[in-house]
């Protein structure tokens, strides 16, 4: 299964979502039935961002929120910590912008407590983004901000993408 999920992601970094979801579905045939949660949630969780990512919304949701409680009863605080964007991205293309603003602030403390600065800033400018589908500039500028300066220690051309739609608010 670790096979088909390696090629899943290759696939998904690709934009090929329907192969890289079918590499996922070959992973969670192999592992469905298996005794290691860790692995299941890592096969879910890949199915539902492919999912998520080819924009089949309501399909992926119950399969991230499972690899969810899978992460959680392994204690796998990464894995929760992505597991909670992808559905803050879920929920937010939504329309649903509270439970998003919700997900990615649980996902924001699972990556500072990790010491995860560069999905802290990442999850940050997400917020940002909710922030502003909800028309509430001020969050979104100090979303924003917060994000800029980490990526400025960390990734300097993320924090001149931030630059860019820190000048357009």
């Amino acid at each position: 299964s670790r096979v088909h999920l390696a090629y899943s992601r290759v696939f998904e970094a690709d934009h090929d979502h329907e192969r890289a979801l079918a590499y996922a579905l070959q992973a969670w045939a192999i592992e469905e039935d298996g005794d290691q949660p860790l692995r299941q949630a890592d096969v879910l969780n890949q199915m539902g961002r492919t999912l998520a990512k080819s924009q089949r919304y309501p399909e992926a949701l119950p399969i991230i929120q499972q690899a969810l409680a899978l992460y959680a009863q392994v204690h796998h605080k990464d894995g929760q910590a992505d597991a909670l964007v992808t559905i803050g991205d879920i929920k937010r293309a939504l329309g649903d912008h509270a439970e998003a603003v919700e997900s990615y602030r649980a996902s924001l403390d699972l990556d500072r407590e990790l010491g995860d600065r560069y999905w802290e800033a990442r999850v940050l400018g997400q917020l940002g983004r909710t922030y502003l589908d909800m028309c509430d500039t001020a969050r979104a500028r100090v979303a924003f901000h917060a994000a800029q300066d980490i990526f400025t220690d960390i990734h300097p051309a993320k924090a001149e993408q931030i630059a860019d739609v820190l000048r357009d608010l």
